[in-house]
């Protein structure tokens, strides 16, 4: 489960009750029945129990997490081929240089030999 952070101050005399008291419910100080009937924590409160009863929503929301677990796992194995990709290629570029440089060092003993023969 993800945790939000929020920092905002609950206590301000700035704030709406009703703006207050949401915010209390989200970050998870609101208690069932703290708030008088009929509040807009009170409504809040009772659509979030209706909801969490539904079992068509909750199979909804197990479903819609399944996926985002199953695209996350994709995601996490298109990042480890493509990282794997790139160290082969990074691989086969130092290979060449190395191959380059084996050359080079060559052509440079050739051109001293030719030099001192002449």
């Amino acid at each position: 489960m993800n945790r939000n952070t929020m920092n905002i101050d609950k206590t301000s005399k700035d704030i709406s009750p009703d703006l207050k008291g949401f915010l209390q419910l989200v970050a998870g100080d609101a208690e069932p029945g703290q708030y008088s009937s009929g509040s807009f924590v009170d409504r809040v409160q009772k659509q979030v129990h209706i909801a969490r009863r539904n079992a068509k929503w909750r199979k909804e929301y197990m479903d819609w997490e399944m996926t985002l677990r199953n695209e996350r796992e994709k995601g996490r194995e298109e990042e480890r081929v493509h990282t794997e990709e790139q160290r082969k290629r990074a691989d086969a570029a130092e290979e060449r240089v190395e191959t380059l440089e084996e050359e080079n060092r060559k052509l440079k003993e050739l051109i001293e030999r030719m030099r001192s023969n002449n």
